[in-house]
């Protein structure tokens, strides 16, 4: 609940228009919390907690716009009427919180199979896990099982993925049209954490159920994966091979190019590179 200043400093509305407000409300914290669900799979916890702040004060000022109220004044009008204890308060809270737990719930079965027999008794020909003395697993052990991971979700996300390329390319070009369309940006951004979000959620997954199934303790598992990804050669081969599997599945058709089209293409994704990099630092001194 919104903390208040002293009650007697804001008059409060009358009830119902606390609950039309409060409706309201409720109404716009479930669109922020579509966006900081997507945020939450992509970004350090402290990124996230300043974003929904950010959101948060928009949408109080939004309120005011709209019904010439402040949030301290609602909670006053909160208080004051004793809504906590009312069933349509109570009952338009819990319908809040139960669309967006099954909001998120959609979203992360539609990034895993229910059926995952086939993928798990394929993972357990690899025998069982080898551990070395610092209790990690054996490079090659660690290696197999994350390519064997990693393809089954290129393989179940691919159809979904080159549906979303689709719809980004023509948002893309009404965004090219319409250059200060806030909207239309605040949208594009949408399928672009979407789509980063949803391959996360799928590789963790059948990650998750790989090695819980193979006996592997979390721990294990993170501990490997730092020890190896921190290792430059090891680095490089595991980015390699993950990326030559991706390769395999890609069904795009390469366009032949000139000279200078290469040259274009190689300076924008050299610049996009280092707008990336800017923005990582940021996020990096924000922690």
């Amino acid at each position: 609940m919104h903390k208040t200043f002293k009650a007697e400093k804001f008059k409060a509305p009358e009830k119902a228009k606390v609950m039309e407000i409060w409706t309201w409300k409720c109404k716009q914290d479930t669109e922020i919390h579509k966006k900081i669900m997507l945020q939450r799979y992509i970004t350090p916890n402290q990124v996230i907690v300043g974003y929904q702040k950010l959101e948060s004060q928009k949408v109080h000022d939004n309120m005011y716009d709209k019904f010439g109220v402040w949030m301290d004044e609602v909670s006053v009008g909160i208080e004051e009427h004793k809504l906590p204890e009312d069933k349509l308060f109570k009952g338009l809270n819990e319908m809040t919180k139960k669309q967006n737990q099954s909001e998120e719930m959609k979203f992360v079965q539609q990034c895993t199979p229910e059926d995952k027999k086939a993928f798990l008794a394929k993972a357990r020909e690899f025998g069982k896990p080898q551990f070395k003395s610092d209790q990690t697993m054996t490079f090659d052990y660690f290696l197999n099982t994350k390519l064997h991971s990693l393809e089954n979700s290129v393989q179940y996300m691919q159809e979904r993925f080159i549906e979303m390329t689709k719809e980004r390319r023509v948002l893309l070009k009404q965004l090219e049209a319409n250059k200060d369309d806030k909207h239309l940006k605040e949208e594009y951004n949408l399928m672009l954490i979407k789509r980063v979000a949803m391959q996360t959620i799928s590789e963790r997954s059948f990650d998750a159920s790989m090695y819980q199934d193979l006996k592997v303790d979390e721990k294990i598992y993170l501990k490997s994966l730092q020890m190896y990804m921190m290792d430059p050669e090891k680095r490089k081969l595991i980015e390699e091979s993950t990326e030559a599997l991706r390769e395999k599945y890609r069904k795009a058709v390469p366009k032949e190019m000139d000279k200078e089209k290469v040259y274009e293409c190689v300076k924008l994704l050299e610049q996009f590179k280092f707008e990336a990099q800017v923005k990582m630092y940021t996020i990096v001194r924000m922690q």
